[in-house]
């Protein structure tokens, strides 16, 4: 983070001064950040942060642990090379929560028979980690739910099992002096790397968009095309530009099936009248996301299709040499 950025933040914030102190100490070593659920979400935030600060990596499945620690990924989300050379402390030792100051709750959310959401995994995680909480902590939960349950729920719960107070003697994301104004639609937040190395380049739920900042138009669209082979290939493209040369660049980098330029995606990407792009909410990805067509799913794709073939007399027949010739 820069000073100038750091200024700005102190400026800003409510009570700013703790909460700039617990990042100079994250960054100084002094004490750690917490990551509660290593699964597909929690793994990748824990890895993230752990090239720059300290971070244990907690999880109650005790094999899923010892494969961390083998270097082995079995969320397949960012390559157990990665995970072998990360500086993470995996753990299902939960007693080691005391040593970190910022927690980030990330385990899931399942979805019971009647469509209801399952928030035992998020009981449970606050549960343990409010018997593990320590004054001066931070808690944000990563956990996908409805409005309400962190209030409601989750403060409770590392209220009773940890004997603090929240807002005295540990803050929650939304309480840590950040405040957004009412009626805000999005937050843009500056990033700093690209594809895996950036955790706002992966596909999101949450209204906070990643600005990536370029020098020439090829470093952007080396940028966008890192990001969607990360976890997006296929998957539409906005170009916003009036340089034609500029304009048919990007199909030659980024392989996706639909571009639009100078549109707004998600009301042109799927459609539209001024745009000749026929509607469609079947297209996915494509075939560059090994979808099998690129097109609109149509009645004629579900039709029974037989095919007869009559040779071609004088049909000119390439040879091998030709077929592979540079």
């Amino acid at each position: 983070m820069r000073n100038g950025t750091k200024n700005i933040i102190s400026e800003r914030l409510q009570k700013g001064h703790d909460i700039v102190s617990l990042y100079d100490d994250l960054l100084n070593g002094e004490t750690k950040l917490s990551v509660v659920g290593l699964g597909y979400v929690g793994m990748p935030i824990a890895v993230a942060f752990a090239k720059k600060i300290k971070v244990v990596g907690f999880d109650l499945n005790k094999q899923k642990i010892e494969r961390y620690k083998a270097g082995i990924d079995p969320t397949r989300e960012i390559g157990s090379e990665v995970i072998k050379n990360s500086t993470v402390d995996f753990t299902a030792d939960e007693t080691k929560l005391r040593e970190a100051k910022f927690h980030i709750v990330a385990v899931p959310t399942p979805v019971n028979q009647d469509k209801t959401p399952d928030l035992s995994p998020v009981e449970g995680a606050s549960k343990i980690l409010g018997r593990n909480l320590t004054k001066g902590s931070i808690v944000v939960y990563e956990s996908t739910v409805y409005p309400g349950v962190t209030e409601d729920i989750c403060i409770p719960i590392l209220e009773k099992e940890s004997g603090l107070k929240c807002g005295v003697d540990f803050k929650i994301g939304q309480m840590a002096g950040i405040d957004v104004p009412e009626g805000t639609k999005a937050i843009v937040s500056v990033t700093h790397g690209i594809g895996k190395d950036e955790v706002l380049a992966k596909e999101k739920l949450f209204p906070v968009l990643g600005l990536f900042l370029y020098d020439k138009w090829e470093d952007a669209v080396e940028i966008a095309r890192t990001n969607l082979e990360m976890e997006g290939l296929g998957h539409s493209v906005v170009i916003h530009s009036n340089n034609k040369e500029h304009i048919e660049y990007v199909p030659t980098r980024v392989n996706v099936s639909r571009y639009a330029v100078n549109q707004v995606g998600g009301t042109a990407l799927g459609g539209a009248l001024d745009n000749f792009l026929n509607p469609t909410t079947t297209l996915g990805c494509g075939t560059w996301g090994n979808n099998s067509i690129s097109e609109n799913l149509w009645f004629y794709n579900l039709m029974n299709v037989s095919r007869i073939a009559y040779r071609i007399a004088d049909a000119k027949i390439p040879t091998d040499e030709e077929i592979w010739a540079e």
